[in-house]
C-alpha cells in the first residue's frame, strides 16, 4: 500500500505556545533591564517581587540547613538514649549479681554459725562425758600389752591385700590403750625399721610406718616361724608386756606339730611364764574347699590356732 506524505503545519498549537512564551520572556526581560519601558510602578513592583523571591529562597535554604542540623541533633539524642539504656541494663545486671552474692554470703554465714553451734554442743558433751575405762579384752583378744610386734607374710598373695592389712595393723594398735611402741617384721625375720628398737606409737610415727610398708617387700616363704623366732629372741626378755600378732594367708611348711613345739619352747621364760602373747590373724580367701577357705588360708589357720592356744593368744580369720 502506498504511504501518503504527511502535511506539515508550521502554525500548530505547539508552535504558537512556544512563540507566546518566548515573547512574554522578552517583554519581562525588557521590563527588568529597562524600567523606563515598563508602565509606571511596574519596575519597583518587579524589583520588590524579585527581592522577595530571593529572600524566600534564602530563608528556604536556611530552613533546609536548620532542618538537617535538627535531624543530626535528633539522631545524636537517640544514640545517647540508647547508650544510657545500655548503661542502665549494666547497672541492673550488677545489682542482681550483688544481690545474689549477698544472699549466698548470708547462707554461708548461717551455715558457719550452725556448724559453730554444733561444735560447741559437741565440746560440751565431750567435757561432761567421762572417758571410758580401758578394757583388758577386745573381741576375745587381750589388749593389756605395752609393746606390739607384727610378724607379716609379705608374699605376693598378701601384697594383693595390702591396704586391708594396713587397716588391720592400725586397728590392732588402736585397740591397745597403753601401747608404748611397736615393730613390724616379715615372716622371714626382716625388719621394717631398726632391729632391737621400738617405733613410738604416735599418730605421725604410726602413719609414717604404714606408708613405708607400701615400698617394703622383702623375701617371703609364707612360713611365720622365722619371724616369730626373731621377735622372741630380740624382744622377748625385755620388761613390759609383749604381744606378737602374726598375719598371713598360707603356711608352706605343713609341719604343724614341730613348728608349734619350737615356738612354744622359744616363748618359755624358764619359770613357766610366757615371754609374749602370740595371736594369729588369717586373711582368708574364697574357695569351695576346706569349708569355704582356700587351701593356704586353711593351713595357716590350723597352724596359728594351735600356736595361739599354746601361747595365751587368740586366732581370728578375716575376709574382705
Amino acid at each position: 500500500m502506498r504511504r501518503r506524505d504527511r502535511e506539515t503545519d508550521i502554525f500548530s498549537l505547539s508552535f504558537l505556545d512556544i512563540v507566546s512564551c518566548a515573547f512574554g520572556a522578552v517583554v519581562l526581560l525588557l521590563i527588568i533591564s529597562r524600567p523606563e519601558m515598563a508602565p509606571e510602578g511596574a519596575a519597583s513592583e518587579s524589583k520588590d517581587l524579585l527581592r522577595e523571591l530571593f529572600r524566600s529562597e534564602a530563608e528556604n535554604a536556611a530552613l533546609a540547613d536548620l532542618s538537617e542540623q535538627e535531624k543530626l541533633n535528633l539522631e545524636g539524642l537517640k544514640n545517647r538514649n540508647r547508650a544510657l539504656a545500655d548503661q542502665l541494663e549494666d547497672v541492673k545486671d550488677l545489682t542482681r549479681t550483688e544481690e545474689f552474692r549477698s544472699a549466698e554470703l548470708a547462707k554461708s554465714r548461717a551455715a558457719i554459725e550452725a556448724r559453730k553451734t554444733e561444735l560447741e554442743k559437741l565440746a560440751q558433751v565431750q567435757e561432761t562425758t567421762p572417758d571410758p575405762e580401758p578394757t583388758e579384752e577386745v573381741g576375745g583378744i587381750p589388749v593389756d600389752s605395752d609393746y606390739v610386734i607384727f610378724v607379716i607374710d609379705t608374699s605376693g598373695s598378701m601384697r594383693d591385700k595390702w591396704q586391708f592389712v594396713k587397716s588391720v595393723i592400725d586397728r590392732v594398735l588402736t585397740m591397745h590403750p597403753k601401747v608404748k611402741g611397736f615393730q613390724i617384721i616379715n615372716d622371714n625375720g626382716f625388719y621394717l625399721k631398726d632391729r632391737g628398737k621400738w617405733i613410738p606409737d604416735t599418730p605421725s610415727q604410726r602413719q609414717l610406718a604404714l606408708r613405708q610398708t607400701n615400698r617394703w617387700s622383702p623375701n617371703s616363704n609364707s612360713n611365720p616361724y622365722q619371724g616369730i623366732a626373731e621377735a622372741l629372741n630380740a624382744y622377748g626378755n625385755r620388761s613390759g608386756k609383749l604381744a606378737i600378732y602374726v598375719f598371713g594367708d598360707d603356711f608352706s611348711s605343713r609341719r604343724y606339730d614341730n613348728t608349734v613345739a619350737a615356738i612354744a619352747q622359744l616363748n618359755s621364760s624358764g619359770s613357766g611364764q610366757k615371754k609374749a602373747r602370740i595371736h594369729g590373724i588369717g586373711f582368708a580367701g574364697n574357695s569351695r574347699n576346706y569349708r569355704g577357705l582356700d587351701s593356704g588360708a586353711y593351713t595357716f589357720s590350723v597352724l596359728m590356732s594351735a600356736v595361739a592356744r599354746e601361747n595365751n593368744g587368740a586366732y581370728l580369720s578375716l575376709s574382705r
